[in-house]
């Protein structure tokens, strides 16, 4: 979950130009991830960042390879 976030992290340093030819991904929502666990982590649900870290980042991954 540590490197989850370290990713996450990384969308800081992302260009606004970039995010915004970009819509297609869901920036807000990642970054909102990101700050529910590290901001809520008692009540994070294990369940949610095990099906993001198996199934969204793998969806996400497919995206960004078609980006030219």
């Amino acid at each position: 979950m540590f490197r989850l976030v370290q990713l996450i992290e990384n969308i800081k340093n992302i260009s606004a130009e970039f995010k915004s030819h970009n819509p297609q991904i869901p920036w807000g929502d990642i970054i909102g991830f990101r700050n529910g666990i590290v901001h809520e982590y008692g009540r994070t649900d294990y369940v949610t960042v095990y099906e993001t870290i198996t199934k969204d980042t793998h969806d996400l991954k497919n995206v960004l390879e078609t980006i030219e």
